[in-house]
């Protein structure tokens, strides 16, 4: 059974992610030109956000969270972040 998110968790989230998103993109081996494509942004939105120059929205956060979680090269990296959501957690 899904439950809602708290507010707290969403922001804690979104911080983690902010401060890991240069290192799980490159273990991802993937170009800002291509994350922004894949997770529906532009690439300068996501040079923004990985420069810490504008707030990652829940949206994005939630974006990134499926896909690094789902890519075998960074479901690892997003257990050892305390990105990877799991029973408890949805």
């Amino acid at each position: 059974m899904y439950k809602e998110l708290t507010e707290e968790k969403k922001s804690n989230l979104i911080q983690v992610m902010s401060e890991e998103l240069p290192a799980l993109r490159a273990k991802a081996g993937l170009s800002q030109d291509e994350i922004a494509n894949i997770i529906g942004i532009s690439r300068q939105s996501f040079n923004l956000i990985e420069l810490n120059k504008t707030k990652m929205t829940w949206r994005t956060c939630s974006a990134l969270l499926m896909y690094f979680s789902l890519n075998k090269d960074t479901s690892n990296l997003m257990r050892m972040f305390g990105l990877f959501l799991d029973e408890k957690d949805v």
